[in-house]
């Protein structure tokens, strides 16, 4: 998973990974996890995190999490 992008996307849409944690009623330590890259995000992971920053792009979500 591309952290960095993914990071970005949160912090350009949200202002912070914790409003983006709430915004999807995750523990932001989840959040965390996933864009650090410590926790692979689950199929469903991803599909609420595309949702959330208006990912629709399915090149791009393959781009974002599933190219190394």
């Amino acid at each position: 998973m591309q952290t960095n992008v993914i990071r970005g996307k949160i912090v350009e849409q949200f202002g912070t990974l914790s409003k983006f944690a709430t915004a999807l009623g995750w523990a932001p330590n989840k959040v965390s996890r996933i864009v650090c890259g410590k926790q692979e995000p689950t199929a469903s992971d991803m599909k609420m995190i595309s949702t959330a920053l208006n990912i629709s792009d399915p090149a791009e979500v393959v781009a974002i999490f599933l190219c190394p």
